[in-house]
């Protein structure tokens, strides 16, 4: 056989090698990721972190799908009655909402959310004069990957020098299954963007 003929056969050789030892993707991590970029509005407010978004999907992956038992494993999914474990989640697990923000929160659920904080007490950043908190459902369809609705309520900026802060509460209607999120940002002026430094969902409803 010519060298020029052996080159191209050892070659096809090399390819046909290639192409059946290919790994095959777990079709569960693909669903996880798809999840947590529907599930990461709830946290739209944060500055992008990578990191963020794979503890997200790792999260995802181990608590949500794993609960399916109705699928073989490699083929489970995200059933919405297996969503309630999110209750709690935090987006930033080094930055906790309540290191930022104390006091008893009022969670109502009927056919509006209400989140009442009677007596607020907020943990500034260094140099920080104002701050906002805000309320976040989203709605999600675990069948498409898409949200099907953002609600949000958001206070105005809070001085946080002033010595008789009132109360906060904030509301957005419960028209569908939501994943709820309460977020806390800081800036040192009102012309700031809001960026939250700590987002949490506190609850989903159904």
């Amino acid at each position: 056989m010519p060298l020029k003929s052996k080159l191209f056969s050892a070659g096809n050789s090399a390819n046909s090698l290639r192409k059946t030892t290919k790994r095959k993707i777990n079709p569960e991590f693909i669903t996880a990721i798809r999840a947590a970029k529907m599930i990461r509005e709830c946290a739209a407010w944060m500055r992008p972190d990578r990191g963020r978004f794979h503890r997200l999907a790792k999260f995802v992956l181990h608590q949500v799908i794993h609960r399916d038992s109705s699928h073989q494993r490699g083929e489970r999914q995200i059933l919405p009655e297996h969503l309630q474990v999110f209750e709690g989640y935090e987006f930033e697990r080094d930055i906790l909402v309540s290191d930022y923000l104390k006091g008893d929160m009022i969670l109502r659920i009927m056919d509006r959310v209400s989140v009442t904080i009677p007596a607020p007490v907020f943990i500034p950043l260094a140099d920080s004069s104002y701050c906002k908190i805000m309320l976040l459902g989203v709605g999600v369809s675990v069948d498409t990957f898409t949200n099907t609705c953002v609600h949000t309520d958001i206070t105005p900026w809070i001085a946080l020098n002033d010595q008789a802060l009132m109360p906060v509460s904030l509301e957005i209607p419960n028209d569908r299954s939501l994943l709820i999120a309460i977020g806390i940002a800081y800036a040192n002026n009102t012309d700031m963007p809001v960026i939250c430094q700590a987002v949490r969902i506190i609850t989903v409803t159904r």
